[in-house]
């Protein structure tokens, strides 16, 4: 009886023993948890990473044209301008300087200049130009015949030379005037080199004189010679721009009217010779009127 109590109690002791080292095991399990969860951080609230604040950039018109990408191709332009005459009676008893240095050609591209080109004293010019398209103009060009002359295009092709010459009519004439303005018109035709010849006389409802035909190269031209060159004036500026009229009178031509005024002189030519409006615009300076 006594060993089998003997076993009994230390069999409850190993198991007393057993359930303390259980519980350590467990206290410590459990102060380990612990110590790991405060060393874990807690997250805070997300923080947003600066950025840097944007440039501001000027947005491009969408009208505005994109400049043309330069061009490694060139050739070569050459030419002259010529202004004249730049007095009554050439040769000019007072020259003119600088005609020619004074001024510039402008080539220009869409409206924009993009060079620049003296001219020399003689109005040459020659220089390595960019290939491409080109408008041509003047500067400080205010003679009569500029606006006729000018613009001009011009094409610029890669290792090619391209010619331009530019004629200018400054309209700067000797006036022809009484008493013997037909016969100083006629002289002035023939020493051109024009087949005249003179004519019938001739009246117009239009015009306060009466007129005279004068034979140039085969072609009719009116003639109407006035006492005074402020009474050819008077009657020239009655005459409309295109030749369509004159004062109250509408005109219905056969061809197209062209008029030239000089001094006492009022010239109507009607008809479409090239050779001979030529003719008498070297005389007499630009037509003041017709189409």
């Amino acid at each position: 009886m006594a060993d089998r109590y003997g076993k009994y109690w230390r069999t409850l002791k190993e198991r007393r023993v057993l359930m303390v080292v259980l519980g350590i095991l467990v206290a410590i399990l459990l102060i380990a948890a612990a110590c790991g969860e405060a060393a874990t951080p807690t997250p805070g609230p997300a923080t947003a990473t600066p950025q840097p604040t944007p440039t501001a950039v000027e947005p491009i018109p969408t009208d505005t044209p994109t400049p043309p990408l330069p061009d490694k191709s060139e050739g070569i332009l050459i030419g002259s301008v010529t202004i004249g005459p730049l007095c009554p009676v050439e040769p000019c008893p007072d020259p003119i300087p600088d005609v020619y240095a004074s001024r510039e050609l402008l080539l220009l591209r869409e409206g924009r200049e993009l060079i620049r080109l003296p001219l020399g004293p003689e109005g040459t010019f020659q220089a390595l130009i960019p290939a491409g398209g080109y408008v041509v103009e003047l500067t400080d060009c205010d003679f009569l015949g500029c606006a006729r002359a000018l613009p001009v295009s011009i094409e610029i092709r890669d290792g090619e030379t391209a010619t331009l010459n530019i004629d200018i009519d400054t309209g700067i004439r000797a006036p022809v005037q009484g008493p013997n303005a037909y016969l100083q018109l006629f002289e002035s035709l023939r020493a051109a080199g024009a087949a005249v010849a003179t004519g019938e006389p001739i009246t117009q409802p239009f015009f306060s004189v009466p007129g005279r035909f004068l034979g140039v190269n085969g072609s009719d031209v009116q003639v109407f010679e006035y006492p005074s060159i402020k009474e050819a004036q008077s009657e020239a500026d009655q005459v409309a721009p295109d030749g369509s009229s004159v004062g109250t009178s509408i005109m219905f031509w056969v061809a197209g009217p062209h008029f030239y005024s000089s001094g006492t002189l009022i010239v109507l030519y009607v008809g479409d010779d090239a050779a001979l409006q030529t003719l008498l615009e070297e005389a007499l300076g630009p037509q003041f009127a017709g189409r």
